[in-house]
């Protein structure tokens, strides 16, 4: 008689952190502060990758390079363990 085989258990997925722009949008920026030049602006509603923070800025990823927004105007989600740079 065969032995009975397991099925690996799947390892949680991680939920990545991201940010949702707010009401009036936001201004992409190539620092963390509105002395750097603007890269882009992200319409209300948009999503982006979170992969850092520096004070009250967040570093996201805009098309496929670091950039950063305001923190006060966009949602962060599942942002608990989003490194300080």
């Amino acid at each position: 008689m065969p032995s009975p085989t397991t099925e690996p258990t799947p390892s949680p997925t991680e939920t990545p952190a991201t940010i949702v722009a707010g009401g009036d949008g936001v201004n992409v920026r190539q620092g963390p502060g509105t002395n750097f030049t603007r890269l882009g602006y992200l319409e209300p509603g948009t999503q982006a990758k979170l992969i850092g923070k520096y004070n009250d800025w967040w570093q996201i990823e805009y098309n496929g390079a670091p950039a950063w927004v305001f923190g006060n105007l966009v949602t962060a989600s599942n942002a608990e363990n989003v490194p300080q740079v």
